[in-house]
């Protein structure tokens, strides 16, 4: 229970301060410079500014578009993840293992509608 909670606690802050703007369907990331990756419940965070791997999940997170689902984002495997232009985030996305997606400070679910996301991927950047 005490788990859950940090872990609610913590989404809260993300989506406060991540702020309302949503795109409905699509993420159009352009000249990100940094990106940081957040984990679950994990206190560690993993910030890069290498274009490679820059570049590969804005290309990712750009050929996707979604749709609302009733599944419930699964905290335990989430992963956060911020890209930022000049210090400014202009992408965050939620993503759990399951393909449940919170998009640009939202709580509302998505999953993919066309496109495929590598949480795998991700995972293995954070690691």
């Amino acid at each position: 229970m005490k788990r859950f909670c940090f872990l609610l606690m913590i989404s809260i802050v993300f989506i406060g301060v991540s702020g309302c703007s949503k795109q409905d369907s699509y993420f159009n990331i352009q000249n990100a410079d940094s990106i940081t990756l957040f984990y679950g419940i994990s206190s560690y965070s993993m910030h890069s500014r290498d274009e490679d791997i820059i570049k590969e999940i804005s290309d990712n997170l750009n050929s996707l578009s979604f749709k609302e689902t009733d599944k419930q984002i699964d905290g335990s495997s989430m992963f956060a993840i911020i890209l930022s232009k000049d210090e400014e985030s202009i992408a965050r996305v939620f993503v759990d293992a399951n393909g449940v997606f919170w998009i640009d400070g939202t709580a509302e679910c998505y999953e993919v509608d066309s496109g495929t996301f590598d949480y795998r991927y991700v995972k293995s950047i954070y690691k």
